[in-house]
């Protein structure tokens, strides 16, 4: 089938990365990337779209990192999953940093796949981490945060208000690192 964008090798930079993919067409993907995803300074932004393939797919276990990621997906019909993603990790060194994904299907909320996330998730301290779909959320990969020292809360979100009763959610384990938090680490669940 036809890809929007297709990463197959590596991304190294040091400010922003920001990848735009859309497609049409059945079974078609947005975004796909196999590779290594690394901005050592800036954030990762990926934006798909696809009628009923995957918006966004890590098609080949990789990790992105940078300082935050923002992965957004949106697809028109019912696909297999709207997101499906692979490891993700906050530089070493930063306070703080986002992890947000975002997997849609527009118009239509339900049980189809919104978020399928595996490979381990390695936060900072006071990061924040969020899953928000209207339709399930499969979040697979062990969540690793550092102590919360940063003097703001933290929160760790799965969100499938957006969608119907029928949206599941399955959370993958959080740990959290040796030493003292001297703020809050929230870990929040919402669904329809």
């Amino acid at each position: 089938g036809s890809v929007g964008v297709t990463m197959n090798n590596a991304i190294y930079a040091r400010d922003n990365i920001t990848v735009n993919g859309v497609t049409g067409g059945a079974s078609n993907t947005g975004i796909d990337y196999s590779v290594a995803l690394i901005s050592t300074a800036g954030n990762v932004i990926l934006n798909g779209g696809a009628t009923d393939g995957r918006a966004v797919y890590n098609s080949v276990a990789s990790t992105i990192t940078a300082n935050n990621m923002y992965i957004n997906g949106t697809t028109t019909l019912a696909p297999a999953w709207v997101l499906q993603v692979g490891a993700l990790t906050i530089n070493t060194g930063v306070v703080g940093g986002n992890i947000a994904l975002t997997g849609n299907v527009v118009g239509i909320p339900g049980a189809a796949g919104g978020i399928y996330q595996i490979g381990t998730i390695t936060g900072a301290s006071g990061s924040n981490i969020s899953f928000t779909s209207n339709n399930n959320i499969s979040q697979n990969g062990a969540i690793n945060l550092a102590a919360n020292t940063s003097g703001a809360a933290a929160n760790i979100t799965y969100d499938t208000t957006s969608g119907t009763k029928a949206s599941n959610i399955t959370t993958g384990t959080l740990t959290i690192g040796a030493g003292t938090n001297n703020s809050g680490i929230n870990y929040i669940v919402k669904s329809a």
